[in-house]
């Protein structure tokens, strides 16, 4: 007679919609381990358009940068007043853990540049774009807390970087130069196009000897031209799938991919405190993200060969 066991259902009113979780069979790894059981701190660093923080589906698993708690109380990103916010007694201007970003407390954005700024800002909420908060909410959306969804990882930390300036990728490889000295475990990357770059294949080679695992979105192009950054060496290319777990007809396929994950239908955090359903492998990417979050907290002591 064998040992039956409970498999976990979050209390998360929308997860009944989240119809890719019990397709890749989540109940069941979190029966075994969640991601806000694990030791240490794991964090997936969601390199996009910016992540509205402020989602009450987010704030709560927003990596802190405590190399910049300038006033010692344990926090970057605090609850005042009724509402979340930047600790302002962080927020002094200097660079506390000299990294060359002065008030990095959550994140970065790069494109406060190219949108009539100084040239950085502290804040990587989004300037237009949905695509990072989307993203973030597959990863790590805040799991059994009665709110919206659930993600894969069920409670590992993300760090949202921003890249985009005016809807384009501007600062892509500097996003994951950033992420990868700060200590992202995870660098999840949902963009890209056709084009090799010696440059930027050297970034990866630089993020990976430093210790992070880079997942990167295969492309929509129903092809198996490789696409950049998923097909340089050491990137973990994921392409999507359907309900069905057959290939989604718009994603790439062939030697270059490493794993598929459902990209069809994936119902994710919105601007707004709201929710919406999207298509592409810059879905399948996160999740497969969230889920190597998810293992490595089960298994700090793996190497990154070993988690892959």
């Amino acid at each position: 007679v064998y040992l039956h066991n409970f498999y976990i259902v979050p209390d998360d009113p929308m997860y009944g919609q989240q119809q890719f979780l019990p397709q890749i069979m989540a109940e069941e790894a979190w029966n075994v381990h969640k991601g806000e059981d694990g030791e240490g701190n794991v964090v997936v660093a969601i390199v996009d358009s910016g992540t509205d923080w402020l989602h009450p589906d987010l704030t709560e698993n927003t990596w802190q940068n405590l190399g910049e708690d300038a006033d010692g109380d344990g926090v970057t990103l605090e609850f005042n007043n009724g509402v979340w916010e930047l600790d302002p007694d962080d927020l002094n201007g200097i660079d506390d853990d000299n990294n060359g970003f002065a008030d990095d407390v959550i994140g970065w954005d790069f494109g406060e540049a190219m949108n009539g700024g100084n040239g950085s800002n502290p804040d990587p909420y989004p300037d237009m774009i949905p695509h990072g908060t989307h993203c973030s909410g597959i990863a790590a959306a805040r799991t059994n807390n009665g709110v919206g969804i659930s993600s894969i990882s069920y409670n590992v930390n993300y760090m949202p970087v921003n890249i985009s300036s005016g809807g384009g990728i501007i600062f892509g490889w500097e996003g994951v130069i950033y992420a990868a000295e700060i200590g992202g475990d995870i660098i999840s990357l949902s963009w890209g196009n056709y084009t090799y770059e010696q440059a930027a294949a050297e970034v990866i080679e630089y993020a990976t000897g430093l210790g992070s695992i880079i997942v990167a979105a295969a492309g929509n192009g129903n092809s198996d031209v490789p696409s950049y950054p998923a097909s340089y060496p050491g990137v973990i290319s994921v392409a999507a799938v359907t309900e069905s777990d057959s290939k989604a007809n718009f994603s790439e396929y062939g030697a270059s991919v490493d794993i598929a994950a459902p990209g069809v239908n994936i119902l994710s955090t919105f601007p707004n405190n709201s929710y919406e359903a999207w298509d592409g492998t810059s879905m399948a990417a996160p999740m497969v993200a969230g889920l190597f979050g998810l293992v490595k907290s089960y298994h700090p002591d793996w190497t990154n060969d070993q988690l892959i």
